[in-house]
């Protein structure tokens, strides 16, 4: 972990440089990330056992002229195996119109409401709907409370994506209807066609936001590789934030998933949170989280949150029971900080 932090001080000195190099300006944007995770948890059978990871974003949007705009975004990981560069792209901006060239990343489909800044949520760092990166050129069309976009990409592994988007932005309501096309990679071992939605919804005190995704495998190579079959993937999730009054906010995330190909595989998880804030900003709570593939895994856990700073750091102490169908129990402590400015 010291390392990936060591690597988040090089991206912001580095960037920092850049900055100063370029004159910045006040239509100038520069953004920083870290995200860090610590447990030691405790079996009968295999004793004590540690691990840790970390994430760290640098960004930086320079605006040398009226109509362009350079980004550059640069990442250090030890738990995903997303490259260095996240984005470093040139774009041009009219009234309604947007092209970018270079190399980026699309994001669709990522949580934001139970656990934003815990890597223990499968979707804050690997979204549900649609991630790809490479080199390519995306562009976007507004219009009135719409907008039309889309992309195509190729990187370094020969894995091309392409995707069109709508999109409906409200105050209260945002509505991302996305379908696509995935070429042969590492992850999907198959070519496949996707469509999917995902919608944030917000009323006084609720939010919600639901995703789904279906994805149809064309088996690629079928003549070559007998193993390979067509099939399809459909999988979802839905969470919501609750907060009933200032310190109280109460959380869950509900996803299913089906697989179909050369086997059958069904997913279910499903976590809660509940959090007080007791005082200006330490707080408590309780959790459950459920999962269950071949077997069922159950994990209660309580926390203690520290927010010193609103929106830029959050830090949490969590003891967590885990039982994994009829083994022995895990017991465990961790440790998560993210700060963002």
């Amino acid at each position: 972990m010291a390392a990936i932090f060591f690597q988040a001080i090089v991206l912001v000195v580095c960037i920092s440089c850049d900055v100063r190099a370029a004159g910045l300006t006040p239509a100038d944007t520069l953004t920083v990330s870290l995200l860090s995770a610590t447990e030691i948890s405790y079996e009968k059978t295999s004793h004590a056992m540690a691990s840790e990871d970390a994430l760290a974003y640098c960004g930086f949007i320079h605006r040398f002229s009226r109509n362009f705009t350079a980004n550059v975004t640069l990442r250090a990981s030890n738990a995903f195996s997303a490259p260095g560069i996240d984005r470093g792209s040139i774009t041009w901006e009219a009234s309604r119109l947007s092209i970018e060239g270079g190399i980026f990343t699309n994001r669709y489909g990522r949580s934001c409401l139970y656990k934003p800044h815990s890597l223990r949520n499968p979707f804050v760092e690997n979204p549900l709907l649609l991630y790809d990166w490479g080199y390519g050129a995306r562009g976007s069309y507004s219009f009135r409370n719409s907008t039309i976009g889309g992309s195509v990409t190729i990187n370094e592994r020969e894995a091309g994506s392409a995707h069109i988007a709508f999109r409906l932005a409200y105050p209260a309501f945002t509505g991302d209807l996305l379908a696509g096309f995935e070429s042969y990679s590492v992850e999907n071992q198959d070519n496949g066609a996707i469509a999917g939605f995902e919608i944030l919804f917000s009323w006084k005190s609720i939010t919600v936001h639901p995703v789904g995704k279906y994805v149809y495998y064309f088996a690629y190579d079928r003549g070559r590789n007998p193993t390979m079959v067509p099939g399809f993937r459909i999988d979802g999730y839905i969470e919501t934030k609750i907060s009933s009054t200032k310190s109280l906010t109460i959380t869950d995330l509900l996803y299913a998933g089906e697989y179909h190909k050369r086997y059958d595989q069904r997913s279910l998880f499903n976590g809660a949170d509940c959090e007080w804030m007791f005082a200006r900003w330490i707080g408590a709570g309780a959790g459950l989280e459920a999962r269950k593939a071949a077997v069922v895994t159950i994990a209660p856990e309580a926390f203690i949150s520290i927010k010193p700073v609103a929106d830029g750091v959050d830090a949490r102490i969590t003891l967590r029971r885990s039982a994994t169908g009829g083994s022995s129990p895990v017991y465990g402590i961790d440790g998560t900080l993210w700060i963002g400015f």
